[in-house]
């Protein structure tokens, strides 16, 4: 700061400084007890102060893996579109150990967690009470669009899918010991006699146009 007069002049200066705002960043949710299901969209958020940018990572059992990075702290909040097979792809049609944490980007070890567990989980085809068949409806995005399912299954039960349109990939997977069904292109039906063991099965059902969105219809019978 550099002040100059061609002559002698009284002045005043004052000079005042803001006070230094220390980093800091707080989860807000979820926060513990929710319940999101893979396919669908789910907001995180958080506050956070004196932090340009962030990085999201979620986790579960100790293995932890990037939602997004470089999101702009100041919005608080991010809209993640839960992967179909985020937890059904290792076998389990739910987990109930999920956290989220928001760090900055610039300095990770600035960071803040969920403090307690939330739960993701497979889509669960629900029957009611004492029905034996239900039926499902979504829209299946082009280009690989998919979507999951546990059904009620129980050992030697008999299961029916019938699935419209018929363009569509359908595949029944039994997680404990591999067991893996296919509706045959073109067809609409798939009948599996008697389910071989006691476990959770997954149907996938995967949209294979380029090109097009499809509406389906899922109908499921169980005995």
């Amino acid at each position: 700061m550099d002040i100059r007069s061609t002559e002698a002049t009284p002045y005043t200066l004052t000079l005042t400084l803001s006070p230094t705002q220390e980093a800091s960043i707080e989860f807000v949710e979820p926060d513990g007890n929710e319940l999101w299901l893979e396919g669908t969209t789910q907001t995180i958020r958080w506050r956070s102060s004196g932090v340009e940018v962030v990085d999201i990572e979620a986790a579960s059992g100790g293995k932890a893996w990037l939602v997004a990075g470089q999101v702009d702290a100041v919005s608080g909040s991010y809209v993640w579109a839960l992967p179909v097979g985020l937890v059904s792809d290792l076998g389990v049609a739910r987990s109930d150990d999920m956290r989220v944490q928001v760090s900055s980007s610039r300095d990770p070890s600035l960071y803040d967690q969920s403090d307690r567990p939330f739960t993701v989980a497979c889509p669960r085809i629900e029957f009611d009470r004492g029905a034996t068949s239900a039926t499902v409806t979504r829209t299946l995005e082009a280009s690989g669009g998919r979507y999951r399912y546990v059904p009620k299954a129980l050992d030697d039960q008999a299961v029916t899918l019938e699935v419209s349109p018929a363009s569509l990939e359908v595949t029944v997977w039994g997680a404990d010991e591999g067991s893996t069904w296919e509706i045959p292109p073109g067809s609409r039906n798939l009948s599996i006699a008697a389910l071989p063991a006691a476990q959770d099965y997954f149907i996938t059902l995967t949209n294979p146009s380029d090109d097009i969105a499809l509406d389906y219809v899922l109908h499921a019978t169980v005995r």
